[in-house]
Order: structure tokens, then C-alpha cells, then sequence
């Protein structure tokens, strides 16, 4: 073998081990959920409230019992759900007058390390729930 082939071995042997040790120690992110109106102002202080429902995979999306957590959205429309990791999440706001359904519902790829990451999704109502 040739020093050249085995320093090259050597070298993608140590950039695989730092690059699966960067990973582990990523800080974790938080996710700042904001829930508006159709004219982009936050809901705040909603009739019966309006819960979000976190989830990790698509296909558990709808599913309450599925959530990776749930947070009732705060006085001032937002919702923070800190220490995640740094994947892609789909989210639900759902109260018993809507939901966010129709509007955007996943954030915009994986959540950045140790960073507030910030989306936010429509509220529509139904049956005149809307105050």
C-alpha cells in the first residue's frame, strides 16, 4: 500500500469519526411556534384555547395520542417547545372551533443546534368560532 492511499484512508477515518462526534454533541434546538389569524395577527387569548401538537414523523400527524408533546398556545400566540433535536417536525394547532389545517403544518427542514428556530401557521375557525 502507498503512502498516499493509506494517509487517504487514515484521513477519511479521522473526518467520519469527527463529523459522528459533531453530531452527538449538537446543542439542542427550540422551536417557536406562532399562531396567527388570516391577516397574520398572533391569536391571543382564544375561547376555549388552542393547543399544538408536536409530532416527528408525517404519518403520525392528526394523531393527539401520537404527539412527541403538546403546549397550549400562550397569551401571546406563541408556542415554545425547547431541548429538540435537529430534525424536521410537523405541528398541529387544533381547538374545538379549528385548526391550522390547509396552512403550513411542517417546519422548514431540520431545526437548527442551538437556535430559537421560528415558524408560524394559520388558524382558521369554524362555525363562526372566531371571535
Amino acid at each position: 500500500m502507498t503512502v498516499k492511499r493509506h494517509l487517504f484512508q487514515v484521513f477519511i477515518f479521522v473526518s467520519v469519526i469527527l463529523s459522528a462526534c459533531k453530531k452527538d454533541n449538537q446543542k439542542p434546538a427550540t422551536l417557536l411556534v406562532t399562531v396567527t389569524d388570516i391577516y397574520g395577527n398572533a391569536i391571543i387569548n382564544y375561547p376555549g384555547g388552542i393547543q399544538i401538537y408536536l409530532y416527528v414523523n408525517k404519518s403520525d400527524y392528526g394523531d393527539a395520542n401520537k404527539a412527541l408533546e403538546s403546549e397550549p398556545v400562550g397569551r401571546n400566540g406563541n408556542v415554545i417547545f425547547p431541548n429538540l433535536s435537529c430534525i424536521q417536525y410537523y405541528f398541529q394547532a387544533q381547538s374545538a372551533c379549528g385548526s391550522n389545517t390547509g396552512s403550513d403544518s411542517v417546519t422548514n427542514g431540520p431545526l437548527v443546534s442551538g437556535e430559537t428556530n421560528i415558524v408560524s401557521t394559520v388558524f382558521t375557525g369554524i362555525n363562526g368560532c372566531i371571535p
